[in-house]
Formats: structure tokens, C-alpha cells, sequence
């Protein structure tokens, strides 16, 4: 995703950090690579908040937070409707929502997309059309 080794990307909750204090080390560590978060909370199932990913974003990276098995928040990475790895030692995976209730996904976002380095450019043209011009193409067509 960040075209990094794994051992490149920091631990941010190893010490046990309160939300705050691990939110701020994320964003300080995307912030000096010209990245930013963008948060959603959505709610439902775990299969249910994959399908809507895959609809919505199947081309997509995105980070998903929920809680563990072992009743831990915890965060893994995924594409479309699919779980790609999970950081956790034990594979504990993902059981159901945050202990807020909902399921956080972070998508990673440029703050200043001329900036980034070319291996993490994109192609500003979509291999297809997004969910929202799908859509518009049906309610005007």
C-alpha cells in the first residue's frame, strides 16, 4: 500500500495508546509522506461492511478497523470486498465492530497529489466507471 517494507511501517498502538494519542501518531507518520486519513464509521456486519466496500470502492485500498477475537480494536488492510492481510501475530482477524459500536475504514488520501513520489501516482483515468457515474448514467439515461 505505502510501497514500504512492513518493518518500515511503525507499530502505532504498541505502547497501549489512548485513541487520541494513537490518531496523532498516524497522522503525523502519514503527514511527513504528504498523506493524510479519511475516516468513515459504517455499521452492520462484517460481511455486510465488506459487500458495501466492494460495491463502493472495488478498486480501492483501505484499512478496517473493528474488534479482534480477542476483544481488541484492531485494524486490517483490504481491497474491494476482500481482507488482504492481517498485521496481527496470532491472525486474530476481525470479529465485529470497534468498542464505539461501528467498523472504522480509512482510506489513504494525498494531501497534495503533485507531490507524491511516481511509484504512488495513479492513473487519473479509472480502469472503470465509479458506483456514483453508474448510477448517474441510470437516472439520466
Amino acid at each position: 500500500m505505502f510501497h514500504l517494507p512492513i518493518e518500515a511501517v511503525p507499530h502505532f498502538g504498541h505502547d497501549g495508546p489512548d485513541v487520541d494519542r494513537f490518531n496523532m501518531r498516524v497522522r503525523q507518520w502519514l503527514a511527513n509522506r504528504n498523506l493524510a486519513a479519511a475516516n468513515m464509521p459504517l455499521s452492520g456486519t462484517l460481511p455486510q461492511v465488506l459487500h458495501v466496500l466492494a460495491l463502493c470502492s472495488p478498486d480501492s485500498f483501505w484499512l478496517l478497523g473493528g474488534s479482534d477475537r480477542n476483544g481488541h480494536n484492531h485494524t486490517v488492510l483490504g481491497r474491494g470486498g476482500k481482507i488482504l492481510h492481517d498485521p496481527s501475530p496470532d491472525r486474530a482477524g476481525l470479529a465485529g465492530p470497534c468498542t464505539d459500536g461501528v467498523f472504522w475504514v480509512t482510506y489513504i488520501v494525498p494531501m497534495y497529489p503533485e507531490r507524491l513520489p511516481t511509484a504512488m501516482r495513479w492513473d487519473p483515468a479509472p480502469a472503470r466507471p465509479s458506483l456514483f457515474e453508474r448510477l448517474f448514467r441510470l437516472v439520466t439515461a
